[in-house]
């Protein structure tokens, strides 16, 4: 199959984004959901270039409310205090 990566048309009732991966030819996301469909698409392409097995990524819209902001390569949450610092994802495995 084909690496792809794909931005769905977004429907008039989404509340939010959601970042999935596919694997096996199946999609998985990672409970994570974004006000918009940018910050959705940079957070699984992210999680596309740390995963071995992933053949796509995609944003789709979700009916869940927005928990998660994408900023500076990293994930945080919302409603975190401010100056809570953005989780950056390890990008290699020390063994």
């Amino acid at each position: 199959m084909a690496e792809e990566t794909q931005l769905l048309t977004a429907t008039a009732s989404a509340r939010s984004y959601k970042p999935e991966v596919e694997v096996d030819g199946k999609w998985y996301d990672n409970g994570y959901r974004y006000c918009t469909e940018a910050e959705a698409l940079d957070s699984a392409q992210n999680l596309y270039g740390r995963w071995l097995l992933t053949t796509g990524c995609r944003a789709t819209p979700s009916d869940d409310a927005p928990l998660d902001e994408w900023v500076d390569g990293g994930n945080r949450k919302l409603d975190a205090p401010e100056g809570t610092p953005v989780y950056h994802a390890a990008t290699s495995v020390q063994l």
